[in-house]
């Protein structure tokens, strides 16, 4: 202001070298309207207040950093133009800077006029590779930490695959202690959001019932779980900003293991199979069928612990299995055997999760029927080979029976060969 001093009078504007008073006025009426409308408070102790308050209002070079903090994944801002005093983030501030490296968590740290704050994405976490020094990276303020708002082609490609798919991934059985994982390409997810990434592994792995400890091949049981005889295990992908592993667990999201390997490291997941440990602490030898990666061919069966011998009730009768998973579809291969004096029956096999007591079922999903009467029938079996049956939650099937005479179920008998899981 130093140029008009000593040159505003109430003279009239004519006067030579006099500025009117109500002119002046207005110059440094919009002055203030400038830097009140900034969000600062005027103050004649700062001579910058102008310039800093133009920095709210623009996106040009003033709002351009540098960063300062090479190879390490984090980030320290100055701006380019070190001549300007700069004001505190306020909410919507936005900076942008050339990252010197690529960020290797979901939360790099971001230091900017000496506060450290810890990066977030937009909608959900970031990745490791979103923030790069092949591209800018814009950021802004939302009143507590800076928020990345132009990601790397990491975020762009992380949904290319259909949600729910998977390739590759089949599992083998490699020895009595461990399993191996093909290559292969899936979407994993996340137990909150159901943001979906990419997992993309690009050589076989193995784990084994050892604790986890690393990821790739080794260990792949957490910490807190221990395997145990005649139990079922989920086979999962994990996968986050610092790549991809697998392991067991017995949690539906992989909790456990998660918490083992680092939530922050491992953010999403993917089950991709089961694995079964018998009695003698071994894991159960199986392979995959040639045709489909989600059916799975026991290498040896034996049947079912026991018969079931002259179930005579009417009614559904509840087959639990420890040879497939819950939920999977169980091949069975058996017989079954009916036995009666005389009088005419109505009678069925019905193998299913669901339950019928009192009519044939309508879904077909039994193995032989029949309502003619039938004069002194001294006996009738059935046999059947690889009929997929549903297995509930809890990894039982069901057989239904309806009598009108004297008929009874002598026995039934069956082994499962293998089952079909879909991934």
């Amino acid at each position: 202001m130093d140029a008009i001093n000593n040159k505003i009078s109430n003279s009239p504007s004519t006067v030579t070298g006099q500025y009117a008073a109500d002119e002046s006025n207005q110059v440094t009426s919009e002055i203030l309207k400038t830097i009140t409308a900034s969000g600062a408070t005027p103050t004649g102790t700062n001579n910058h207040q102008l310039m800093q308050s133009m920095d709210r209002f623009t996106t040009g070079f003033g709002n351009w950093c540098n960063d300062t903090n090479p190879g390490t994944g984090s980030y320290t801002l100055v701006h380019q133009d070190t001549s300007f005093t700069r004001l505190p983030p306020f909410t919507g501030l936005t900076l942008k800077f050339r990252p010197t490296s690529a960020n290797s968590l979901a939360s790099p740290a971001l230091t900017y006029l000496g506060v450290t704050y810890n990066l977030l994405g937009e909608v959900d976490a970031l990745i490791a590779g979103d923030i790069s020094g092949d591209r800018d990276c814009e950021i802004r303020f939302n009143g507590s930490t800076f928020i990345v708002l132009e990601r790397s082609i990491s975020r762009l490609t992380a949904n290319l695959y259909p949600k729910g798919y998977i390739n590759g991934f089949e599992l083998s059985w490699r020895d009595a202690s461990s399993i191996n994982i093909a290559p292969g390409e899936c979407q994993t997810t996340d137990s909150g959001s159901g943001v979906r990434l990419n997992a993309d592994q690009v050589a076989t792995i193995w784990k084994s019932t050892a604790t986890w400890s690393i990821a790739g091949s080794g260990g792949g049981f957490p910490s807190n779980v221990t395997p145990t005889a005649n139990t079922w295990y989920r086979v999962f992908i994990l996968s986050g900003p610092v790549g991809n592993t697998a392991g067991f667990d017995t949690s539906t999201v992989a909790s456990n293991l998660r918490t083992t390997a680092g939530v922050a490291n491992y953010t999403h997941y993917r089950q991709i199979g089961w694995m079964r440990i018998d009695n003698d602490l071994a894991i159960r030898e199986f392979q995959i069928s040639a045709s489909d990666p989600n059916h799975v061919v026991w290498n040896e069966t034996a049947f079912e612990a026991g018969s079931y011998a002259n179930l005579n009730p009417t009614g559904r009768h509840a087959i639990a299995t420890v040879d497939a998973p819950p939920g999977s579809d169980a091949y069975l291969t058996g017989f079954f055997y009916y036995s009666s004096g005389n009088n005419g029956a109505t009678w069925w096999l019905l193998l299913s999760s669901g339950n019928s007591t009192a009519t044939e079922p309508s879904n077909g999903n039994y193995t032989y029927t029949s309502a003619s009467a039938q004069i002194n029938v001294l006996g009738f079996d059935g046999r059947f080979t690889d009929k997929k049956i549903t297995l509930d939650g809890s990894g039982i099937y069901y057989f239904s029976q309806r009598n009108t005479g004297t008929l009874n179920l002598a026995q039934y008998n069956a082994f499962v060969t293998g089952y079909s899981w879909k991934r």
